[in-house]
Parts: C-alpha cells; structure tokens; sequence
C-alpha cells in the first residue's frame, strides 16, 4: 500500500541500464587518456634510466686507456661517441639519432670541448651530455609529447685505468 503524496522512486532496470551506459560513455575517455598518459610517461622515466645507464657505460669507456683498440685516423672522442651510440642502439634507443657530446665540466674550459687523449687533462672532469628527440622512442604516434627531449648528463673524472688484455 502506497501512502497518499508519495512516489515510487525505484526506476525501471531498462532506465538504469540506459544511465549506466551513458555515465560510461563519459567517463570512458577520461580513463582512456589517464591510462595512456601513465604508460607514455612510465615510457619516457624508462627510456630516460637507459639513457642515463648508457652515459655512465660511456663514461667508464673514456676513463680507459683505449689507445690500442682505436682505429685508424680515429680519436678517443670519435671512439668514445661510437660506442655510446652503439650501446643505446643494443638497448632499444635509436643511437644515430642522438646528439652526443663531451665537454670539459669546470674550469675556465667549462662547456668546450674535452679532449680525451690529452694528458694535459689527466684527473680534470669532463661531462658526457646525451640529447634524444622524445619523437624517436615514444611508443604512441600521437604525438602527445611532441617538441620533448630526453636529456641526460654525467659527470666524470679523467683518470685512465688499463684494459687487461
């Protein structure tokens, strides 16, 4: 029995089914981009720790005595970058497409060129900089991060240690 003035509030399922499908439509598209969002900046921190690793691996390189693996007419610099290059290749980053540098990290010289096979620059540091357009190693092509780079740098103390052979 009904008393008199009041309604039944309970809707049909039909109309609640109708409600539920249009509060998906629109709460579809914001967990959509959230979703996407998290795996292109999950991407970007992971590719950013590879970089990072890769300047590090480098590193390392240039504090090696190599003079007896350089090929010919190629400098310590040129051997350095390649196999920067090369290790990112082998982790996935698109190496031939970076933007490598070696520069002199304080001193007067700060931001120039840092000559690796120059003793004068024994015990001096010097600062591997990695630069990667973020166009080349997103997984998505829409481009949400367009104009973005990877940047990542590392410095180091020349000191050179000899490769066992």
């Amino acid at each position: 029995m009904r008393r008199a003035g009041t309604t039944n509030k309970r809707r049909p399922a039909e109309q609640r089914q109708g409600i539920a499908t249009v509060e998906f439509a629109l709460v579809l598209p914001l967990f959509v981009t959230v979703t996407l969002g998290t795996v292109e900046f999950g991407n970007a921190f992971q590719r950013t720790n590879v970089l990072a690793w890769t300047l590090r691996e480098g590193g390392q390189l240039a504090s090696m005595e190599f003079k007896d693996v350089l090929l010919k007419g190629q400098t310590a610099n040129e051997k350095v970058i390649l196999d920067i290059r090369n290790i990112m290749t082998a982790n996935g980053l698109p190496g031939d497409e970076a933007t490598i540098e070696i520069t002199h990290a304080d001193g007067p010289h700060e931001g120039s060129t840092f000559i690796l096979s120059d003793k004068s620059n024994g015990l001096r540091f010097f600062r591997i900089s990695a630069t990667l357009d973020y166009a080349d190693v997103s997984i998505f092509p829409t481009g949400y991060m367009q104009g973005n780079v990877l940047e990542k740098s590392i410095v180091m103390r020349m000191g050179k240690s000899v490769l066992a052979q």
